[in-house]
């Protein structure tokens, strides 16, 4: 029995890895980033291009989002869904 569970671990393992990736400035160009302060003077990286946002603080919050027309489908994390909404009208304008 506990050798097929290592199986099924083993089996899993690879999708499990493939879904957990973390999203940072690192995945933007430098071109597309600049460093600003939020409203409480927190350093955060403000990256955007034609159609996408992504701000990210220290701390490990980010906010993801579409500046196009998908609305305002945001991810976030660290903040809340109206905050992360608000930074993407900000930048989106």
């Amino acid at each position: 029995m506990t050798r097929n569970r290592f199986w099924g671990f083993l089996l899993a393992l690879p999708f499990t890895l493939t879904f957990t990736t973390s999203v940072s400035a690192a995945d933007w160009k430098d071109r597309d980033c600049h460093n600003e302060k939020d409203e409480s003077g927190n350093p955060v990286e403000v990256c955007r291009n034609q159609e996408s946002i992504g701000i990210f603080w220290k701390d490990g919050s980010f906010v993801n989002g579409w500046c196009d027309d998908r609305g305002y489908d945001v991810d976030f994390k660290g903040v809340s869904k109206t905050e992360a909404v608000s930074w993407v009208k900000y930048y989106c304008g």
